[in-house]
């Protein structure tokens, strides 16, 4: 995938979706154990800069700096990011998972159900098994999951 981000880029430096796309996979690459850490975190954050240079409303790209923000100590600037990013794609799906996932780290899946079903299916299910695994850590169970 990246390499057609990269041909993407190369071949209109100017369309801020690629840029996203490539902040999203050194994420991936950081988070996978292929890029040391400053390394990563400097490649998501310089590509998720270039994105939001050139579409401010982008919401994966405002995702992607607000992870930067969290990985490099700064989690207040993170989660204005975060809040950003949902107050501009209050349907986009990966912000969704993102907010449902906050939800399950506050120990508050309930606040999470809804988030989850607004998702795709596929990501939906997805959520659900973490939705159920939170509720049996808890010590809580829930039939319509």
């Amino acid at each position: 995938a990246k390499d057609y981000y990269m041909e993407a880029i190369r071949l209109d430096p100017g369309f801020a979706r690629p840029w996203a796309g490539l902040a999203g996979l050194y994420f991936l690459d950081l988070v996978e154990g292929d890029l040391p850490f400053e390394q990563g975190v400097e490649l998501m954050e310089n590509a998720a800069r270039t994105a939001l240079s050139l579409d401010p409303g982008l919401v994966d790209a405002r995702l992607r700096l607000a992870a930067v923000y969290a990985l490099s100590g700064n989690p207040e600037l993170g989660w204005e990011e975060f809040e950003e990013a949902l107050r501009l794609g209050p349907d986009n799906p990966l912000a969704l998972g993102m907010a449902a996932g906050r939800e399950l780290l506050r120990g508050n899946p309930e606040a999470a159900r809804p988030m989850t079903m607004a998702l795709s299916p596929a990501r939906t299910r997805s959520m659900k098994m973490t939705w159920k695994k939170a509720l049996s850590a808890s010590g809580e169970t829930s039939s319509s999951c």
